[in-house]
């Protein structure tokens, strides 16, 4: 029976602080086109080529767009993940999202996606619990996880305000308060 390339894909709401932002879980494993085995981080390595950075510290993850990243959400929530590619990671993919997932990406004008290996997609879910989202710590920290925040189609405007991070919002210096330019 030959090998055959599986992408999992979960939705989830990342609340962090006072922010409500949509995130996408993905963990993909391919054939190792030289033996007959799986690559479990063949997703991780092709992300990572094209833009999504590592991500070793979720807590700080910029939400400043992925150039060349972008995602499609349709009326009935399939989601296209463009990507600098010339075919989409994701092709009009019935992803189940939790309620106010929508929303949350049309306020923001961004999906976080997550990208890794470790997050247990492929694992049944028996006990109700995302077990991504359990698991993206321990991913991040050994090295398995990319991550960045990619632009909702239609909402570009929302998401090119975003120069800040998940737990670190920068800081502007008034410099009419402070002449010197420093606090």
């Amino acid at each position: 029976m030959p090998l055959v390339t599986e992408l999992h894909a979960q939705a989830g709401l990342w609340t962090q602080h006072a922010w409500r932002i949509p995130a996408l879980y993905l963990e993909g494993e391919a054939p190792d086109r030289s033996h007959d085995t799986m690559v479990s981080d063949a997703l991780l390595a092709v992300v990572r080529a094209r833009g999504l950075p590592l991500t070793t510290d979720p807590d700080y993850l910029p939400l400043r767009p992925v150039t060349g990243w972008r995602m499609h959400v349709d009326d009935m929530g399939a989601i296209t993940l463009d990507w600098p590619h010339f075919t989409p990671l994701l092709e009009s993919a019935p992803v189940e999202s939790p309620d106010g997932w929508q929303e949350a990406a049309a306020a923001t004008g961004i999906v976080v996606v997550f990208a890794g290996h470790g997050l247990g997609l492929h694992e049944p879910h028996t006990d109700g619990n995302g077990h991504a989202f359990t698991q993206l710590w321990d991913a991040a920290a050994a090295g398995a996880l990319a991550g960045g925040a990619v632009v909702v189609a239609g909402h570009e405007t929302r998401a090119a305000e975003l120069d800040r991070t998940l737990a670190r919002p920068q800081r502007r210096v008034n410099h009419h308060d402070h002449p010197s330019g420093h606090r």
